[in-house]
């Protein structure tokens, strides 16, 4: 019951989403060096390195869980952004320097958002970042640890629209400006699109 994202030699991510959205890889490497568990990472410099995949046919959900290894080299970025073809509807993992977060949003604006009371993700240590939706309550997780009450919760029943086809890993793509921004500088690793709540 999940779809998972791991790093691959010939293309920076495999095709193991069960869809025909192959990954486009803009620079990422990967690393087994510092993997977790031994298996491959995708390894992103923070100027450049992304991976997206376009028409994720069968994630768009009302509920479900994303799930994610990181391994920051520098605070700052967007590790995972879903979006729309106009950013108008996005749900991202952000990780800065002052902590990590996350935001859904539809075109009326933020639905929910949250930052870790944990602080930041910490840099050179993997952590497990997990978000759940069981159709009712969105949750966050930061190495298994419940995350608490959101900070903005206009709308904790949203999740993954059906035209939230675009999945970028490494960065943001911004719209209007037809460009990846806010890259992530580090490693990812076993991103997975549960159809459960975890």
């Amino acid at each position: 019951d999940a779809k998972r994202i791991r790093g691959s030699s010939t293309a920076g991510a495999p095709n193991t989403i069960g869809t025909s959205a192959n990954g486009t890889n803009g620079g990422a490497t990967n690393s087994s060096a510092t993997a977790i568990y031994g298996q491959t990472s995708i390894d992103m410099d923070g100027s450049t390195d992304t991976v997206s995949f376009d028409g994720l046919v069968g994630v768009a959900r009302t509920t479900g869980s994303i799930s994610l290894w990181l391994n920051p080299d520098a605070g700052g970025g967007y590790p995972v952004q879903i979006s729309d073809a106009n950013g108008n509807e996005y749900m991202k993992i952000i990780s800065n320097s002052t902590s990590s977060s996350v935001i859904q949003r539809d075109t009326s604006g933020a639905n929910w958002e949250h930052a870790s009371a944990n602080g930041t993700v910490p840099t050179s240590k993997w952590t497990h970042i997990v978000l759940t939706q069981d159709g009712t309550t969105a949750k966050m997780y930061v190495d298994g640890v419940d995350e608490g009450t959101f900070d903005d919760t206009t709308d904790l029943n949203e999740w993954i629209y059906a035209s939230m086809d675009k999945v970028t890993i490494g960065a943001g793509w911004h719209y209007s400006r037809s460009q990846f921004e806010d890259f992530y500088n580090g490693q990812a690793q076993d991103l997975g699109f549960w159809n459960r709540a975890l």
